[in-house]
Order: structure tokens, then sequence, then C-alpha cells
């Protein structure tokens, strides 16, 4: 934290310097840092991947840019505050508003093409990513994960401190390919003894920077929830729209690509007049046939 503030400290001392710039470098001292679950030494997805979000906001002139579940990306607050930046600029050629906020790969493109990230593949960052130690805590809750959906019934207040068994458990089911165990020379594999803080599972980023003058600026920065799904390029194969309303009737529309024409209805309340129950309506649409 010592080095973030004075990341921050040396963009403020400067004449040019703005609080949103000053926010960006103190975060991404913090994203740097193995030990925050931000950036480098993120929770890892389901998938054993680090997919990262941020935001950054200028108080003065209100300007914000945020991104969410970008992959193979070093520095999330980067693209977040030239996002910002880029929204102060006004209107692009034609009149194009500029993006305010970008996801997934579309994130990592945008950046790619403004030149805010080097060229260096997914895989070469992912490299970086990905600790030691968020490996060990992914096998620790993907294995109470797989043990939970065969109704073991494991809990985050149960959390063991060796995954010896889970790695055995994971790797009969060929999932534990993705991360494999250090060999230990003779042969056998050696079972890394873990201790899991639970304190620190969530342990995201932030900043808040104040020039001389009053202005500013705030951002944060996350690798999310561990085993958060992953955002991928793949087509969906179905939607789930769930709904919840009070009111006596409730609007409710949908359109696919692979649709005619949109579907809307109208839900009425069986509830009596003065009721404060609340109402649900939950479906399935497969995307191939919108049925």
């Amino acid at each position: 934290m010592r080095r973030a503030c004075l990341a921050a400290a040396s963009i403020l001392s400067k004449e040019s310097g703005e609080c949103i710039d000053a926010a960006s470098a103190a975060i991404k001292v913090l994203e740097d840092d193995a030990s925050t679950n931000a950036g480098r030494g993120s929770n890892l997805t389901e998938d054993g991947s680090v997919e990262c979000d941020a935001s950054i906001m200028d108080g003065h002139s209100g300007a914000f840019g945020a991104v969410g579940a970008v992959p193979g990306l070093r520095n999330a607050i980067e693209i977040a505050a030239h996002l910002a930046k880029e929204h102060l600029e006004g209107p692009q050629l034609l009149g194009r508003i500029p993006p305010i906020f970008l996801v997934g790969e579309g994130a990592r493109e945008w950046a790619l093409s403004k030149g805010i990230i080097s060229q260096e593949s997914s895989a070469e960052v992912d490299k970086w990513l990905v600790t030691e130690r968020a490996k060990e805590q992914w096998f620790i809750y993907k294995a109470m994960l797989d043990d939970a959906k065969r109704g073991g019934g494991s809990s985050t207040d149960e959390l063991p401190s060796c995954p010896g068994t889970m790695h055995q458990s994971l790797a009969s089911s060929g999932e534990a390919q993705l991360f494999p165990e250090k060999g230990n020379g003779n042969g056998s594999m050696e079972i890394l003894e873990v201790e899991v803080n639970k304190d620190a599972i969530m342990d995201t980023v932030g900043a808040i920077c104040v020039d001389s003058l009053g202005h500013v600026a705030s951002g944060a920065s996350s690798g999310g929830i561990a085993l958060k799904h992953s955002s991928n390029s793949e087509r969906l194969s179905a939607v789930e729209l769930v709904a919840a309303y009070s009111s006596s009737s409730f609007g409710i529309g949908y359109y696919g690509s692979s649709m005619n024409r949109p579907k809307v209805s109208i839900l009425s309340s069986s509830r009596a007049t003065n009721s404060k129950e609340v109402d649900h309506f939950g479906a399935r649409f497969d995307l191939a046939t919108m049925e």
C-alpha cells in the first residue's frame, strides 16, 4: 500500500498530473501485487483462468470508465481509465459516442486497437497472472464444489487444510490436468499442504485521490469471487429469464437473433389487491429454436 500511495503521489506532484491518472497508478501497483485479488494473484474462474473487473470515476467531470470479466490482461484499471478519459473528449467520428463500459474479449480487443496494452498473447499474460497460491486455492474450492454437486454438502466453514484427497478426486475425473501437481522425483506426486485464508478470498483493491484543487477520483479493481463462471465466446445454447414483481401486472418481452419477431406477454398477479407478496416468473429458452 505504501508503494501505491507513492505511485499516486508521483503523478499528483507533476504540474500536469490528474487525479484519475493518480488513482489508476495506485491501483496498478496493487494489481501487480500477487497478494491481492486483483490482476496478478486473482481468484480463478471455474475453468481456472483469471478474468478481471475494474472501474474508475473522476468526481470533478463525472467521467466514468469500467471493464468486466476481461481475460488475458495485466492491468484492467488501465483500460477503465482510458475509457473515462476518452469519454471526456466527447463524440468521435460521425458523432459516435465513445464506450464507457466494455466486457470480455471485446474490452481486450479495444485496448489492443488503442495501443493501451502490448501484443503479447493471452496465454503469456495468464502465465504471469495465475499464481501458485491461486492455483492451490482453486483446487480446494473446485473440489468442494464437485463434492457439493455430488451431495457431499461441503461448506466454506469447513475448509480443509490439506487438499490431498481432493487432488486425487480431481485427477480421477480428469479435471486436474489443468494444474498438474509437482513431482517429487521418485515417480509419485507431492501433495502441497495449503492453508486458505478465508479473509483473503475477496481482497479486492481500490484508491481515492484528492488533488490540491480538491478534485477527487476513485477506482477499484477485482479478480472477482472464486470459481465464478467464465465469460467465453462460445455460442450460448440457452438463456434463463427470471423476474420478480409486486405490481398487479408485469410486462415481459424478449427477442433473440434467431427469432422472427419479439415475444411479449403481460403477467397478471393472482394475489389480493393489498397483498405484500411478490410474484415470480421464470422460463428457459432454447436459443436454437427459441422454444
